[in-house]
């Protein structure tokens, strides 16, 4: 893990969106524990190293959704292409 404390969940606010964080340890998984304590270890590393790669195309799948239809980021890593995808939104990965 790094150096930040990790709560089973706890809410934040990032660009005017809600979002509740999960620890992995707080999820039934079928993931090698190992696998996930690297991902644990280097998220933060990562994130700040990446960002969303094609923002306009996440926009355009949003704006082809009906009004409050769900969008579902599967395999999402940080989440940074939560801010142009709009609400409501579901983010998930390992």
């Amino acid at each position: 893990m790094t150096g930040r404390p990790s709560p089973r969940a706890r809410s934040e606010r990032r660009r005017d969106i809600e979002y509740t964080l999960c620890s992995v340890s707080s999820l039934p998984s079928a993931i090698d524990p190992r696998t996930v304590g690297v991902y644990e270890q280097l998220a933060t590393a990562y994130g700040e190293r990446r960002r969303a790669d094609q923002p306009g195309r996440a926009r355009a799948f949003a704006d082809r959704l009906p009004p409050g239809g769900v969008r579902l980021d599967l395999g999402c890593g940080p989440g940074h292409d939560l801010p142009h995808l709009g609400v409501p939104a579901v983010a998930a990965d390992a």
